[in-house]
């Protein structure tokens, strides 16, 4: 039997894993076998599956029991706490398959589109701090009336040590 939609049941059997991502809580995964990363943590009865993982106690109730041929079963759970998947239930057969894609994201943000590298030594201007303590000009009128203070500039130099 297919368990895509909430209050299927499924055969201890044909079980792989059982994906549920609440909004706010990341996806959880929960199997009646062991799979990596999981712990065992809970169990499912009747029609309620139960676990605590990362300090969150999680009930859940089907309207149908959850597994035919079995009332009861201890099952393990894997908990991605940061995955941002659109709210939902899915069912696969294999619990050491990756948890299934997010769904697609706009791409027209601008901050979404960001690149980051990560880089070994960090860009220099040309001259370092010598050439540009070279090229500060002090204002003449503020040299004479004594004025003092500090000035912060920030500036983007690109891999050959330009200034962007």
């Amino acid at each position: 039997m297919s368990a895509n939609k909430p209050g299927v049941s499924v055969s201890a059997q044909g079980l792989g894993a059982i994906a549920i991502s609440p909004k706010d809580y990341g996806l959880f995964e929960f199997s009646i076998r062991p799979f990596d990363g999981a712990v065992q943590s809970g169990s499912i009865s009747d029609n309620i599956v139960e676990f605590k993982v990362n300090q969150l106690n999680v009930s859940i109730a089907s309207t149908q029991k959850i597994l035919e041929n079995n009332s009861d079963a201890m099952i393990w759970v894997r908990h991605f706490p940061n995955a941002k998947i659109a709210p939902g239930f899915s069912s696969y057969g294999d619990a050491n398959q990756p948890p299934p894609p997010p769904p697609p994201t706009n791409l027209n943000n601008p901050a979404d589109q960001e690149v980051f590298i990560v880089v070994e030594s960090m860009p220099e201007l040309i001259g370092g701090q010598v050439g540009i303590q070279s090229k500060v000009e002090y204002p003449a009128t503020a040299k004479r009336a004594g004025i003092q203070g500090r000035v912060t500039v920030q500036f983007i130099v690109d891999k050959n040590g330009n200034v962007v």
